[in-house]
């Protein structure tokens, strides 16, 4: 972020601050990707909620048909609260699982190859030993 310095008439200090730099181009690939996802989320909400809201206001609420839809209507932010929470406690369980299975593997992995460097260096001993010559005394 560039930040230019600059004395007005009053001699005091005005710092301007170039954003450009730091900015995402709003005609880049990810502005018109944001843009496009945006614009769908806000016209299918939109077109879901106003002509719901438009019947639901004709209603009148004082009765039990309108007791009856602000019930549901707090019950159904409830479930659907519990349902999120338990979603997310799945994933996370079955995040840990993989992480353990993960770390089991690797583990198993790891043994293996530290025995395949033990024959390794094993043999290159061996050679070593032969390769030597024998003292002859």
């Amino acid at each position: 972020m560039a930040s230019n310095s600059q004395s007005d008439e009053n001699g005091q200090l005005a710092t301007t601050t170039d954003t450009s730099a730091t900015e995402p181009d709003p005609n880049g690939p990810t502005g018109l990707i944001y843009r496009a996802v945006y614009g769908f989320g806000y016209y299918l909400s939109f077109g879901i909620m106003f002509p719901t809201l438009l019947v639901v206001r004709a209603i009148p609420l004082d009765n039990a048909l309108g007791h009856g839809l602000c019930d549901g209507t707090l019950a159904a932010k409830d479930s659907s609260a519990a349902a999120h929470a338990s979603m997310r406690r799945g994933a996370e369980a079955v995040s840990n699982k993989v992480s353990d299975m993960y770390a089991g593997v690797a583990r198993k992995v790891q043994e293996r190859v530290e025995v395949v460097q033990d024959s390794l260096a094993e043999r290159r001993h061996r050679k070593q030993i032969a390769a030597a010559p024998t003292a002859v005394s």
